[in-house]
């Protein structure tokens, strides 16, 4: 579980990368894995150096304007 872990050097990344590959869980935030070990913005889209390990990438993101109703399903989140 490593929620709002943005900083992360290379190894550490390695390291995570062969946890989940051997069946570890991995729980990210939207900004985890966005910085480099000296505090800089890494120029890749989110979810930054996790995005490989993760499978996904954020193209574009928005605060929703109201509150918006998340419905579970089958493990997968449908906004309503």
């Amino acid at each position: 579980y490593m929620p709002a872990y943005n900083i992360v050097t290379d190894a550490e990344k390695e390291k995570i990368k062969e946890y989940v590959k051997n069946g570890g869980t991995l729980v990210l935030t939207f900004r985890s894995g966005t910085r480099d070990e000296y505090n800089r913005v890494r120029p890749m889209a989110l979810p930054g150096v996790f995005k490989e390990i993760a499978g996904i990438e954020a193209v574009e993101f928005d605060a929703p304007r109201k509150p918006v109703k998340i419905y579970r399903k089958n493990h997968m989140h449908i906004r309503k």
